[in-house]
């Protein structure tokens, strides 16, 4: 916490107070080495706050954008999805697709007891409608959350809600190495939902490989596509999208030269082969080792046909 509080955007000594009580729920759900929600939350906030000159630049303010970040995803965390499910007949799909409302929920109840304004509160409000990607046909979001919850997907509000919905989206479709070297981002956490639950790729490793790198980015471009063609023109106009959100894209491209090491038999499902930097093939039988030895690639070359088609969108 202490590293937080060094590092933050917030400088509202409520709001930061705030911010640490969120933090804390998260870890009660295990550290930010083993709880994916957290990782995904901070890996933005730390693009947040590398950024604070080229946000305000467009009207956003830093400390809420991260606030709402932070919040945003909270309601997806076990013990606090508990609390609300009979408000979901029990049904934790349900509950999962409606998780930015349960955050707000919990959130109003932490705010009240931090003593946050209410002009505060309905600005990180704002900042977290719509983050999950843009109200698109076809995305699995609208469906899924229609259908179920029997009301309309909401669209983003607000610049900061812009940017916030810019960098959760290329966060889940892409891939970031930490300084550790480990392979990080929506790409490994949605394999293993893939690969290990109920879907047609459980226990498929070639499958799953190529559906992250194929339907899964794939889809994250076309929510890109619509930010940039659509809701990017309705909220900021002509202004350049801040330096964040690009950086964060040309990451995103990055991520597919990774997928231009990977070997695929024809047939073979329970293998694959990754070529590494010195030209070495190493066989792998398993969602770990896959991801463990894909870490010890550095990406470069050419970028792919579709890397070439997100780079001019």
């Amino acid at each position: 916490m202490a590293q937080f509080r060094a590092k933050s955007a917030i400088k509202d000594p409520t709001l930061r107070k705030f911010v640490v009580r969120i933090l804390q729920e998260y870890r009660r759900s295990g550290s930010a080495a083993t709880n994916e929600n957290l990782k995904h939350v901070l890996r933005m906030t730390r693009e947040v706050r590398c950024d604070h000159e080229s946000l305000e630049k467009i009207g956003c303010e830093p400390g809420i954008l991260e606030a709402a970040i932070l919040l945003s995803d909270l309601g997806k965390e076990s013990h606090i999805q508990k609390k609300y499910l009979p408000d979901y007949d029990g049904n934790a799909f349900r509950a999962f697709l409606d998780h930015s409302r349960i955050s707000m929920r919990e959130g109003n109840s932490i705010r009240k007891e931090m003593g946050v304004p209410g002009d505060v509160w309905r600005k990180i409000l704002s900042s977290i409608i719509g983050h999950d990607g843009p109200s698109i046909i076809g995305s699995w979001w609208k469906a899924n959350y229609e259908r179920e919850l029997e009301k309309r997907y909401p669209v983003v509000h607000g610049k900061e809600a812009l940017i916030h919905c810019y960098l959760d989206r290329i966060d889940q479709g892409g891939l970031f190495k930490s300084r550790s070297g480990q392979l990080n981002g929506g790409l490994r956490k949605i394999s293993y939902d893939i690969y290990t639950k109920d879907s047609p790729f459980r226990g498929n490793l070639s499958g799953t490989i190529v559906e992250i790198f194929g339907n899964t980015r794939i889809g994250t471009q076309d929510q890109l596509d619509f930010l940039d063609e659509v809701e990017k023109p309705r909220l900021l106009g002509t202004v350049q999208l801040p330096k964040i959100v690009r950086e964060m894209k040309r990451k995103f491209l990055e991520a597919e030269k990774y997928f231009e090491r990977v070997l695929i038999e024809p047939g073979v499902i329970d293998s694959v082969r990754i070529v590494l930097d010195q030209g070495e093939i190493v066989e792998v039988r398993n969602l770990d080792d896959f991801w463990r030895t894909l870490s010890k690639v550095t990406p470069k070359g050419s970028i792919s046909s579709f890397g070439r088609r997100t780079h001019t969108a």
